[in-house]
C-alpha cells in the first residue's frame, strides 16, 4: 500500500455508490477509516460487509482490532489526564500501529514526546503534519511548546499567538501562553532587582518564578542559577550549592552552574567536591579555557592542604604572621605542652601533650624556614626538594649547610628573656627532669660533645640493633665517626633522637654548636650531626637501601679491613667492652695502597 488513505477511501466510496452490494468496497472503506482513526465509521463499514458476506472471517478479525484500539484509546486518555507521559507515549505508539494515518494519535505522541523533553522527535512529527495542513492548531501549539521548553520564548510566543488567532477559544493554548508570559515577566523582574543590588527582593522574585511552570526545565534551570548567584552574593554558600544542584538536575550540561557550585564548595571547604566539579567542567568544555584550568589547579592545591596539618592553627597564628609572631607563639605553646611539665599527669594526658608538642615542633620547623613556609603556603610537598647529586658526598649528605632551626626544650625556654610573651613566675614552674639522665656522664667529652664510647653506650642501653661505627678519614673533613644503627619503630627512633639531643645540650659548652636533626618523626630515618659524630638511625629496609657502611668503607682500591692496622680499634673495643652478642661492628677507615679486589669491609666484632 502507498499510504494514500484519503484517496483510497474516496475510491472505495465511489465503488459502493455505483454498487451498494459490493462487499469488497465496504471492507476497503472500513480499513481506510481504521487507518485514519475513525473507529465509528470503520465499525459501520465492517458491519455492512458482514451483512453482505456472513461467512467472511476477515471481518471478525477487523472487529477485534477495533475493540483493541478502543481499549488503547481509553488508556491513552487516562494517561494524559494524570500526566503520565511515558505511558501516554507507549499507548499512542500502539495506537499508531493500528491507526497508522491517524492525525490525533500523531499529535498525542508528539505531545508526550514534548513533555518528556524529546523535542526534536516531537517537532519532526508536527512538521510532517503541518506540511499537509499549515493551519493545524494542535501541531502549531506543540511546536510552540517545544520552542518554549527550549527557552526560545520569543519565537514560542509567535506560535501561541498564531494558534489563538486561528482558534481564539483554544483553552490549552491560552493557558500555555499565559504561563509563558508570566514566566518571562517574573524572570526579567528578578534580573532587574539583581542588577540594582536588591538581592533579597531578587531572591523572593526568583522563588516565585520557579513556582509558575515546573515543567519548563531549561528556563527553570536558569532561574535556579540566578537564585544561586544571589545566594552567593549574600554569602549563603550552602543554599548556593543547593540551587546549583537543582539547576544541574534540570540541565546536566550547565557549565555556569557547575563552576558556581565548585566555587561554593571551595568556600564551604568541601575540597573534594570542588575538585570534582571543576574536573566535570573540563570534560564538558571542548576547549577548556585557561581560567578553568587555573581554578582546577587551585582547588587541587586546597584539597592537598586540607589533608595535611594546619601549622598556622597549631601555633595559633594568622597566615600573615611574621617571624617574630611565629617564634613567640611557638615559645608560648611549647611551654604549655612540653613533656617536662606533665611528668605527674596521667598516661593519656602525657601522650596528648607529647603529640601536641611534636606538632608544635613540626609546625615551627616549617613556618620559621622561609623556603619551607613558601612551599607549604603553595600546597607543595615539603619533601620534593631532595638531595640528588652525582658526587658521593652530595648524594648521601643528610645535613643542610644552612644554620639549623633551633628547637627549644623546657630548660632553654626558662632562660629566654622575653617579658612580652611570658612571665618569670610561669617559667619557674616548669619541673626539672634531671633524673632521666641518671648514670650518664653530662660532662663534655674529650674529642667533642660526645666521645664515641659514650654515645655507643647510650645507644646500646636503648637496645638499638646492629650498631655500626665507621671511622671517617680525616681528608674528607666531614666528622670523626659515623654511627649507623637500626631501630624497631618510628616511635623508638624519635624518642632516642630527642633523648640524645637533650643529653648533648647538657654536655655542650657555649663554643659547641647545637645538634642538627635531619628527618622527621614520620620519615623512615633520622640523622643527627653531633659535631665530631654523625648518627644515622634507620628502619631495616631503609638501612639496606642506603647501605652507608659499604658506601663509606668500601672502594675499588680498598684493602680487606682484616689486613689493615687495627690496633687503634682494638684499643677502642677494649674500652667499650663490646662483643658480637651486643650487635656492634666497627668499620675501619679505608686505605688505598693495596692491590686486592674490593670486598664487604665491616665485620661483627
Amino acid at each position: 500500500m502507498l499510504g494514500m488513505y484519503s484517496q483510497a477511501l474516496q475510491d472505495a466510496r465511489e465503488s459502493v455508490k455505483c454498487e451498494p452490494s459490493f462487499a469488497k468496497g465496504h471492507l476497503r472503506m472500513g480499513k481506510c477509516f481504521l487507518a485514519m482513526g475513525d473507529v465509528a465509521a470503520a465499525k459501520s463499514a465492517f458491519d455492512k460487509t458482514k451483512e453482505l458476506e456472513p461467512t467472511n472471517t476477515t471481518i471478525d478479525a477487523e472487529l477485534r482490532t477495533i475493540d483493541t484500539l478502543n481499549k488503547i484509546d481509553t488508556d491513552l486518555n487516562r494517561a494524559v489526564e494524570v500526566q503520565d507521559y511515558r505511558k501516554a507515549l507507549y499507548c499512542s505508539e500502539r495506537a499508531l500501529d493500528i491507526a497508522v494515518f491517524c492525525r490525533r494519535y500523531k499529535v498525542k505522541k508528539a505531545e508526550s514526546l514534548t513533555h518528556l523533553g524529546r523535542y526534536q522527535e516531537a517537532e519532526e512529527i508536527v512538521n510532517d503534519i503541518l506540511r499537509s495542513d499549515s493551519t493545524d492548531v494542535d501541531s502549531l501549539l506543540i511546536r510552540g511548546m517545544c520552542l518554549y521548553y527550549q527557552d526560545n520564548i520569543d519565537l514560542a510566543f509567535s506560535h501561541f499567538q498564531q494558534v489563538l488567532r486561528l482558534a481564539p477559544d483554544y483553552a490549552k493554548a491560552r493557558e500555555t501562553y499565559r504561563k509563558a508570559k508570566q514566566l518571562k515577566t517574573k524572570k526579567e523582574e528578578g534580573n532587574v532587582a539583581f542588577k540594582q543590588g536588591k538581592l533579597q527582593e531578587a531572591l523572593a522574585i526568583y522563588t516565585e518564578t520557579l513556582a509558575i511552570d515546573p515543567v519548563n526545565k531549561l528556563t527553570n534551570s536558569k532561574v535556579y542559577y540566578n537564585r544561586a548567584l544571589v545566594n552567593s552574593k549574600l554569602g549563603n554558600h550552602s543554599q548556593t550549592v543547593d540551587d546549583c544542584s537543582a539547576a544541574l538536575k534540570l540541565n546536566d550540561g550547565y557549565i555556569k552552574a557547575l563552576l558556581l557550585r565548585a566555587k561554593s564548595y571551595g568556600n564551604l571547604e568541601k575540597h573534594e567536591e570542588c575538585v570534582r566539579d571543576y574536573e566535570a567542567c573540563m570534560k564538558l568544555e571542548k576547549n577548556a579555557n585557561r581560567e578553568t584550568r587555573r581554578l582546577l589547579k587551585e582547588a587541587k592545591i586546597a584539597l592537598k592542604r586540607s589533608k595535611r596539618k594546619d601549622y598556622y592553627k597549631i601555633l595559633g597564628v594568622d597566615k600573615n604572621a611574621n617571624d617574630d609572631e611565629i617564634k613567640k607563639a611557638y615559645r608560648k605553646r611549647a611551654l604549655v605542652h612540653h613533656p617536662d611539665r606533665h611528668s605527674s599527669a596521667t598516661e593519656e594526658e602525657r601522650k596528648e601533650h607529647e603529640k601536641n608538642f611534636k606538632d608544635l615542633g613540626e609546625a615551627y620547623t616549617v613556618l620559621s624556614d622561609p623556603k619551607k613556609k613558601a612551599r607549604y603556603d603553595r600546597g607543595q610537598d615539603l619533601d620534593d626538594e631532595g638531595h640528588a647529586s652525582s658526587t658521593l658526598k652530595s648524594k648521601y649528605e643528610f645535613f643542610d649547610e644552612a644554620k639549623p632551626t633551633r628547637i627549644y626544650d623546657a630548660h632553654e625556654l626558662e632562660g629566654i628573656e622575653d617579658a612580652q610573651w611570658e612571665t618569670i613566675e610561669e617559667l619557674e614552674e616548669i619541673p626539672r627532669a634531671d633524673e632521666k639522665f641518671y648514670g650518664i656522664n653530662l660532662k663534655r667529652g674529650e674529642h667533642g660533645i660526645f666521645d664515641i664510647e659514650e654515645l655507643v653506650e647510650i645507644l646500646r642501653n636503648e637496645n638499638l640493633i646492629d650498631i655500626c661505627v665507621v671511622k671517617i678519614p680525616k681528608q674528607i673533613q666531614y666528622c670523626d665517626f659515623m654511627v649507623i644503627a637500626t631501630v624497631k619503630s618510628g616511635r623508638q627512633r624519635a624518642g632516642i633522637a630527642e633523648f640524645v639531643r637533650q643529653v648533648s645540650k647538657r654536655k655542650k659548652l657555649p663554643k659547641d654548636p647545637f645538634p642538627i636533626i635531619e628527618g622527621t618523626f614520620k620519615d623512615s630515618w633520622i640523622a643527627m650531626d653531633l659535631g665530631n659524630i654523625v648518627l644515622h638511625m634507620f628502619d631495616d629496609e631503609t638501612r639496606q637501601q642506603y647501605d652507608l657502611e659499604t658506601l663509606w668503607a668500601v672502594g675499588p682500591n680498598f684493602d680487606d679491613p682484616r689486613h689493615s692496622d687495627a690496633s687503634e680499634y682494638e684499643q677502642f673495643l677494649t674500652q667499650v667492652n663490646l662483643n658480637s652478642k651486643q650487635n656492634f661492628c666497627l668499620v675501619p677507615p679505608a686505605f688505598t695502597n693495596s692491590q686486592n679486589s674490593p670486598q664487604k669491609s665491616h665485620e661483627t666484632s
